[in-house]
This record gives C-alpha cells, sequence and structure tokens, in this order.
C-alpha cells in the first residue's frame, strides 16, 4: 500500500504540474520594428491573447533589449470604464535572486463626458488632455513619471502610448527595457515572469458619463488570461464587470532568436 501510495502521489504531482505549464505562455521573439504610437500595424493579427470578462485582447514581445506589451479594447462599454476609472499593468518574479515587481498606472479622469456613446477618439483625445503621464512604481530607472505618446523611442526609455484603430478599438502599447525591471539586466530567455492586470470598478456616477477619478492598484489576478480561442468568462450580457474590479494574469517566459 505504502509503495501504490507513492505512485498515486508522483502521479498526481505531475499531473497538476502539467495543468500549470499549461497556463505558461512564451513571449514571441520580436523581429519588428515595434514603434509604441498606439497603433497595432506592427503586431501580428490576431493577438494571442485575450480576457473576456475585461474585454481585452493582447500580446507579449521580446527582444535582447525591451519586453513589448500591447492591449487592445474592443467593447464600448469597457473602454469607457478604463478610462474614466483607470487600471493597472504589473510584471513580477518571485525568483529570489532576480526579484521584481513593477507597475504602471493608469489613472481615471477626473473629467466628465457626456453619453453614453461616445467616440473613442474624443474619449483618447480628452485622456491624453488631462492625464499627461501615467504613474509607475517599482521600476529601476529615473523615469517616475512616463510621458504619454513620447516619440523619443531610444533603448533606454520606458515608452506608452495609447491611440483608437479604425474599428474604435483603444489600444495601449507598452515598451520596458530589461534594466529597468533588473538592475543588472540578466534576464534569461527560460525566465517566468507574471503579467497582472487589474482594471478599477465603476460607480453610478461614473455610468452617468463621467468617473470619481480612481487610481489602480496592483495585486495579483486572479482570472488567468486565456489564450485566443480558450473558454473565458463570458461578459456579453448586459453591464457584466464594469460594476466590479477585474483582474487577471498572464504568466509568461521569454523568447530568444
Amino acid at each position: 500500500m505504502g509503495k501504490i501510495s507513492l505512485v498515486l502521489f508522483a502521479l498526481i504531482v505531475l499531473i497538476l504540474n502539467g495543468r500549470a505549464q499549461d497556463n505558461i505562455a512564451k513571449a514571441r521573439w520580436n523581429s519588428e520594428n515595434i514603434i509604441i504610437d498606439g497603433n497595432d500595424w506592427e503586431w501580428p493579427k490576431p493577438l494571442s491573447f485575450h480576457d473576456d470578462k475585461a474585454g481585452i485582447q493582447y500580446a507579449i514581445r521580446n527582444d535582447y533589449k525591451k519586453i513589448y506589451i500591447i492591449f487592445k479594447c474592443d467593447d464600448e462599454r469597457k473602454i469607457q470604464k478604463m478610462i474614466s476609472v483607470g487600471w493597472s499593468v504589473n510584471l513580477s518574479s518571485n525568483d529570489m535572486l532576480k526579484k521584481m515587481n513593477a507597475t504602471i498606472i493608469f489613472p481615471g479622469m477626473k473629467r466628465k463626458i457626456a453619453g453614453q456613446n461616445v467616440d473613442a477618439n474624443l474619449l483618447v483625445k480628452a485622456y491624453l488632455s488631462e492625464i499627461k503621464a501615467p504613474l509607475t512604481m517599482g521600476f529601476h530607472s529615473d523615469q517616475k513619471n512616463l510621458v504619454l505618446n513620447n516619440w523619443d523611442q531610444s533603448d533606454d526609455r520606458i515608452n506608452v502610448a495609447i491611440g483608437v484603430d479604425n474599428l474604435q478599438n483603444t489600444i495601449y502599447e507598452i515598451a520596458i527595457p530589461f534594466r529597468d525591471l533588473q538592475a543588472e539586466n540578466s534576464f534569461q530567455p527560460n525566465e517566468l515572469i507574471s503579467l497582472n492586470v487589474i482594471i478599477n470598478a465603476m460607480n453610478l456616477q461614473s455610468m452617468g458619463g463621467g468617473p470619481s477619478g480612481g487610481q489602480g492598484g496592483m495585486g495579483r489576478g486572479q482570472s488567468a488570461g486565456m489564450p485566443h480561442g480558450g473558454a473565458g468568462e463570458n461578459s456579453s450580457s448586459g453591464r457584466s464587470g464594469l460594476f466590479e474590479r477585474v483582474l487577471f494574469k498572464q504568466q509568461f517566459i521569454l523568447s530568444k532568436k
């Protein structure tokens, strides 16, 4: 019985480990010259992952110097939610030798935008006029406040841009140098990194056309980002997810050329 129990235990560990590995994605190698300008022209379609409850598609790429992330929101109500009450994106690692926990916070707008069917271009234009810079925590550089849609694409800068495509989808692009995440810049291709996203909850005031100006905190996500075609949580009914805080997480490893 003792030997049988050990065999069963070993099988259970193997099964659980296999399931955990299934949720670990691999960042694609960045063979394109990605410009952080709020457009998705350089990104292969469809994007690699989506989270239904957040209404977000996203993808992750890397080269020898940077991690590149794109988020695309194609749900009108959820676009207004992200802009109105704010959201956050976090990169973390539990490696004891190379621990990191870096966050970019997109504050919500204090200005009220009247109406429910607001053009996404107008929303983004209003956001850029009020919010000049997202906030940062945990990075090694002195870029405490980033400049949105900055045309300086040099290798030593964190770049963040927001735009709208011709289908009224909102695009967020981010590029982060490895040296901003770990001072020694010693990332390896098999390094395990967690992407964690939080989108703040709307309230009745913000649904009426204006936010309360909340700003996103960051924690570990609870709902995993699913690969395209995966079974995510259905958010198509009514206002599902608008009045609750949405969290999702995707673990990934870096790619090499």
